[in-house]
């Protein structure tokens, strides 16, 4: 079965979609709550199909997947500098519904703050840096499904804890535009500090319907808070490349 990647989104928020309702679809406003019992997450997601970087905030009471926490005057999250807009609902189809903080921001920046406010005016300052991967100049697009592919990527080497996903669609044989269901994909990971490419087997490879196709890199970098409460919480950063069209010829 294939691993399909969600463009854009916070993998902070999609280890949280199975979890269910209960708790996270109720709200308690932060006036309420001890800035220290709250959960805090934070991402800072790049795409370069849209130059533009995603920051996004959540705080819950109850751990990760606990009660939704509103922000209520003088408590307020700040995204490099800029208050950042309550969200209701859910980030995606499929993740944990509730009350989020976001905002966007034209063009690529790599470093990026995130500063809660809390219960007395304590301040909670973390950060993070977006790394690139993206696709080298000569980056062959034939890939041939009888050998595997080492697929390097434009970008500083992986730090710990961080990871590099490839992910390669295909689409269905003579659709120029499949509907959904008819596009197969794969994804390889790098995890490995220091690494500096991705392995493509052509088992994946061989997965793949159709010929015409394209892949794009995710790289992923989470890291524990470096100022919170006691139930802490995640900073993450995310790089997502342009895409490049391939051929997947059948041999």
């Amino acid at each position: 079965m294939s691993r399909r990647l969600r463009r854009g989104l916070p993998l902070l928020v999609l280890t949280l979609a199975t979890v269910g309702c209960m708790k996270s679809c109720d709200n308690v406003e932060s006036r309420h709550v001890d800035s220290q019992a709250m959960h805090q997450s934070y991402a800072a997601t790049y795409t370069a199909e849209g130059d533009s970087v995603q920051l996004f905030a959540r705080l819950r009471v109850g751990g990760p997947a606990g009660t939704n926490v509103v922000l209520s005057p003088p408590n307020e999250i700040t995204g490099d500098g800029q208050p950042l807009a309550a969200k209701d609902g859910m980030l995606v189809a499929g993740t944990l519904p509730g009350k989020y903080y976001e905002r966007s921001v034209g063009g690529f920046r790599q470093d990026h703050e995130f500063v809660f406010t809390g219960t007395g005016g304590k301040q909670y300052r973390n950060g993070t840096r977006i790394e690139r991967a993206d696709f080298t100049p000569d980056q062959p697009t034939v890939l041939r499904r009888s050998a595997d592919h080492t697929i390097r990527f434009v970008g500083p080497p992986l730090r710990a804890g961080e990871s590099v996903h490839l992910q390669v669609s295909a689409e269905g044989e003579g659709m120029a535009n499949p509907p959904e269901g008819k596009t197969t994909t794969v994804t390889a990971t790098s995890s490995r500090a220091g690494a500096d490419s991705v392995t493509l087997s052509a088992g994946d490879l061989d997965r793949l319907v159709g010929e015409r196709g394209r892949m794009h890199f995710q790289r992923t970098w989470v890291q524990p808070l470096q100022q919170g409460g006691e139930p802490g919480g995640e900073v993450e950063a995310t790089y997502h490349s342009k895409w490049l069209a391939v051929q997947l010829p059948k041999e």
